[in-house]
């Protein structure tokens, strides 16, 4: 329909639209001076259309560019740079696990909102909240001890999870230096893949084990709720170390304690 009103005033025209005769020479000769107008119209619509486009490419070059330096100045105006230390130590505080007590992982609060950024590593460094809560596993935890471990290879690997419990427990020292007054949430877990991989060898486990009540020891008036499974014999030493008068903080005492077969293998586990 558009081309038939286009050529309206052209009824021989028109009629040749209408059906699918050959046109005449004349007729031929009439359209190609009919179509010399509309091709110049489109070829200067065609030629406006690339100069817009490309002052829009240069618009969105200088669009981006604008940004970015928006960005750089909108960074020294971030609100997130006048917010107090304290409202930051709430916010961390908050960040912490509530189903159990931290881990010493870069991954996990607080050590993760340390190592974001110089403000926030101040900020947490200076909260001593968020350093009272500790789960110490045992270094043998992060090694693989499923399967059978040839004789020859007890030894090394004791020796492995010795120096890495010798480091955690500095570790440890450090991390509740920064807990200030703060009441101690501390869970220290020796799983049954550690007790497997020491086996009969009780002395390496209460060498290790006594690296980390020395660690917390000094720490002992603080001690609010604590929670660990150790062997017997290594519970009747610390039992002997601590009187009640020393621990004026404990609300929550959680001891599992197994005993050992004749071998000096793990066997039953009861609960204090």
């Amino acid at each position: 329909m558009a081309a038939v009103s286009i050529l309206v005033d052209n009824p021989d025209l028109t009629r040749l639209l209408e059906n699918n005769e050959p046109p005449s020479e004349a007729t031929i000769h009439k359209v190609k001076n009919l179509l010399e107008k509309p091709m110049q119209e489109l070829s200067g619509i065609q030629a406006d259309i690339r100069r817009l486009e490309n002052m829009l490419v240069d618009l969105k070059e200088k669009e981006q560019k604008t940004k970015q330096i928006l960005a750089v100045y909108n960074r020294i105006l971030s609100p997130a740079r006048r917010v107090p230390p304290e409202i930051w130590s709430n916010i961390f505080y908050h960040c912490l696990p509530t189903q159990r007590n931290p881990i010493m992982s870069t991954s996990d609060a607080p050590l993760l909102l340390s190592r974001v950024c110089s403000t926030w590593r101040s900020a947490a460094l200076s909260s001593p909240r968020l350093w009272a809560r500790l789960h110490i596993p045992y270094a043998c935890d992060s090694l693989d001890s499923s399967g059978w471990i040839p004789e020859k290879d007890l030894e090394e690997r004791r020796q492995n999870i010795g120096r890495a419990m010798a480091l955690r427990a500095e570790a440890v020292k450090q991390w509740l230096s920064r807990s200030g007054t703060c009441p101690l949430s501390l869970s220290i877990s020796n799983t049954s893949s550690t007790r497997t991989l020491l086996g009969s060898n009780s002395q390496w486990e209460e060498r290790i084990t006594l690296d980390i009540f020395n660690a917390i020891l000094p720490f002992v008036r603080r001690w609010s709720d604590l929670e660990f499974t150790i062997p017997y014999d290594i519970y009747r030493q610390l039992d002997a170390m601590l009187s009640v008068d020393m621990i004026p903080m404990l609300r929550f005492l959680r001891a599992s304690v197994y005993e050992r077969d004749p071998r000096g293998y793990p066997a039953n586990t009861f609960v204090l």
